[in-house]
């Protein structure tokens, strides 16, 4: 679902991207294992930043990969690891920034 938000052009895209994520975190804080959030999850919220003409889109992505980092280290969380996808994605929103 973040991923589909990511490749709308709806002015609330983000918005909506960091609802999905913040349910998914209170349902598996609640013990739903099925929302636990990983890569491919954290990637799509990179990406939907990259992609929106928020201000702050590429210091968004770059808390989102600080979050990876801090959270691949956790045991049971190592599937949060950034990989290719995220700091392509990252680069992206920096190089977005400096051209505005």
């Amino acid at each position: 679902a973040i991923n589909a938000w990511a490749r709308s052009k709806e002015p609330d895209a983000v918005d909506r991207a960091e609802e999905i994520l913040a349910w998914c975190e209170e349902s598996y804080a609640s013990g739903n294992n099925k929302a636990k959030l990983n890569s491919l999850t954290y990637n799509s919220l990179i990406n939907c930043y990259s992609k929106s003409n928020l201000a702050n889109a590429a210091e968004k992505a770059m808390g989102v990969l600080d979050l990876m980092k801090e959270k691949s280290r956790m045991d049971g969380f190592e599937d949060c690891r950034p990989d290719v996808v995220t700091y392509t994605s990252v680069i992206d929103a920096l190089a977005k920034q400096k051209s505005v």
